[in-house]
């Protein structure tokens, strides 16, 4: 008797068989469909041997092949025979397979109950996600990678996968980010370019999408019981991920109460602030300096998103920049206050503290553009605290460098208050009026017009004024010939009525510069 192997495509000589075989103990079957091709007595009579096939729900699972003493033949009463002895044979197969599945379906079953309380028992005792990922990954002996709701990899728990194929599901998954998260679907498969297959399975809990779950299986391989087995899982995963977000809730919540507590102009219990900040490691009778975040994008992005898209956006690149900071300088507090991103960094002084700053700007510039091309941020530092009343100073202090930054440095991105020079005696008008009616005196022909001559003249004027009224740097700074600088100068001593060559109105025109950039007028 021979049993067909479909996993090994293949008929195989099945124990126990009686007298002298000489048959072979596996027949492969390649690209011919026609059962004669491999047993030519098949159905036959008249002859020395003769082969029936073993038929179960109009499939053949196997073949009997006879063969009688030597002169003797196979009738056709003796065919009709082992018909009827196939078709025995053929149901007690069907019965063993029947029973084998549903041992098998039984013992599964029991693992998945143990599967559940081991899942369930990492949500309660763990804090995050790897010892979720790592049983999971063994239960189902699959390589398991999580991913966060905008297709970042969080962890991944590989089983006999190497490096490069967890960096293929990786790249898949996140050249295919667009539209996996446009997707509805709860479980989306893809092939890879050595052949294999991942499917990724949408983690969803409490009305909102929190991640995505890759394994790396066969969608073929995936029954009812790995089907229930991975729901359950996904159901762990979204229980850890609200969890999470009601711990972090909570303590941006402290920190909101903690900061508007810390930025008043008169702190009212102090020994309240002190132990909010011992929560988060801030030793407020230290110096420290105070540092603002903004983020601006490009034109187009702005008109075709919404508020809530802008914001998203925003906080995506926010929380990358935090878990940055948590792993590099885990002593600088990050926060928001009333949609602003906040800094408390410890002030080490010295030289090297400018290096550090701009080592800190560098990775969130690289941060945001690994986010969004053409976006760009700004950060403005204040001077440093020297006891807990500074705080609210220093905190307008930085909000007056990042309007600095955003206005006047915006190649170099970050500006701290003790640079400012003159636009520290600036920031401190208190008649915006008056500061209107001098750059109007000063600048107003040249902003009349936003763009063209009048926006040409205004950039030369300040290029030459930055020069130091340097003919020869001015021209070569705007690329223009020497000849175009003096008409153009010529041009702007008759619009403002006013000497170039004389100290006082070029210190006047300096300050409408200064002042037009602090006001944003």
């Amino acid at each position: 008797m021979y049993l067909f192997d479909e996993a090994k495509s293949c008929f195989v000589l099945h124990p126990a068989a009686y007298g002298f075989v000489t048959l072979p103990t596996a027949i492969k079957v390649e690209h011919k469909d026609n059962l004669y091709e491999y047993f030519p007595f098949l159905d036959r009579y008249g002859e020395n041997e003769t082969t029936v096939p073993l038929i179960v729900n109009l499939k053949t699972v196997g073949v009997l092949h006879v063969k009688k003493k030597p002169n003797r033949i196979v009738t056709q009463e003796d065919t009709e025979l082992l018909h009827l002895i196939s078709s025995h044979v053929s149901v007690l197969i069907e019965n063993a397979r029947l029973y084998k599945n549903e041992r098998e379906s039984k013992a599964r079953l029991a693992m998945f109950m143990e599967h559940q309380k081991e899942l369930v028992k990492q949500t309660l005792i763990g804090e995050g996600f790897s010892e979720i990922t790592s049983s999971l990954s063994q239960m189902i002996e699959q390589t398991v990678i999580l991913f966060d709701r905008f297709v970042r990899t969080m962890v991944f728990a590989p089983i006999d996968a190497s490096e490069h194929t967890i960096q293929s599901i990786v790249q898949k998954s996140e050249a295919e980010n667009h539209a996996i998260r446009k997707s509805s679907s709860m479980e989306q498969w893809f092939s890879l370019e050595d052949g294999s297959e991942f499917g990724l399975f949408t983690i969803r809990g409490g009305g909102e999408l929190h991640g995505y779950l890759a394994i790396q299986i066969p969608k073929d391989d995936v029954d009812a019981v790995l089907h229930m087995t991975l729901n359950h899982a996904l159901n762990v995963y979204a229980t850890q991920f609200i969890k999470q977000k009601l711990i972090l809730d909570a303590k941006d919540q402290v920190k909101e109460s903690f900061l508007n507590q810390l930025f008043v102009p008169n702190i009212q219990d102090k020994e309240r602030v002190i132990q909010y900040a011992n929560l988060f490691k801030l030793n407020v009778f230290e110096p420290h300096k105070v540092a603002i975040i903004s983020f601006s994008f490009e034109e187009s992005i702005e008109k075709e998103s919404d508020l809530m898209e802008i914001e998203a956006k925003k906080t995506l690149i926010w929380e990358r920049f935090r878990e940055h900071l948590s792993r590099h300088y885990p002593s600088i507090v990050a926060t928001r206050k009333e949609g602003l991103f906040i800094l408390i960094v410890p002030d080490q002084g010295g030289r090297e503290e400018h290096l550090e700053w701009e080592r800190v700007y560098n990775q969130l510039k690289k941060i945001t553009l690994s986010h969004e091309k053409g976006a760009k941020v700004y950060l403005g530092i204040s001077s440093s605290t020297q006891k807990i009343d500074h705080y609210y100073r220093c905190y307008k202090e930085a909000m007056q460098a990042l309007k600095i930054a955003e206005s006047r440095f915006q190649h170099k991105g970050f500006i701290d208050f003790d640079s400012l020079g003159s636009y520290i005696v600036l920031s401190n008008l208190q008649d915006t009026m008056i500061a209107e009616q001098f750059i109007d005196n000063y600048l107003g022909p040249l902003l009349k017009t936003s763009k063209g001559k009048g926006k040409e003249l205004f950039d030369t004027l300040r290029v030459y004024l930055v020069m130091n009224g340097n003919l020869k740097e001015t021209s070569e700074h705007l690329f223009i010939h020497r000849s175009s600088l003096k008409y153009r100068l010529e041009r702007i001593s008759e619009l403002l009525k006013v000497d170039l060559e004389d100290a006082e109105e070029r210190f006047n025109l300096m300050l409408a510069y200064k002042l037009h950039d602090f006001y944003r007028l």
